[in-house]
């Protein structure tokens, strides 16, 4: 078991869903795709841990290559921007 996997395993106690987490990707190409695997993945992990990005944040601590790392948490932060910004329009 990887060490996201296990953080994920741990915060499923909080998750809004009974469904499974996502699936961190394996198949990123790392030319800096628009629609990168790993946009998408910031964006399911900001969707499944409804938590203001707290457990989702938590999680991508695990991944181990520290670029991929800094560019997920950036992602997931700009996503839970955007999303409050929405919600403060409401």
């Amino acid at each position: 078991m990887t060490s996201v996997t296990n953080a994920v395993a741990a915060l499923r106690e909080i998750c809004t869903t009974d469904d499974s987490p996502p699936e961190i990707p394996t198949c990123c190409c790392m030319s800096g795709c628009a629609n990168c695997v790993y946009i998408q993945y910031a964006v399911e992990m900001a969707d499944y841990f409804k938590d203001n990005g707290t457990a989702a944040l938590k999680v991508i601590d695990s991944v181990e290559d520290e670029t991929l790392k800094t560019f997920l948490k950036m992602e997931i932060e700009n996503i839970l921007l955007k999303q409050n910004l929405r919600n403060e329009k409401d």
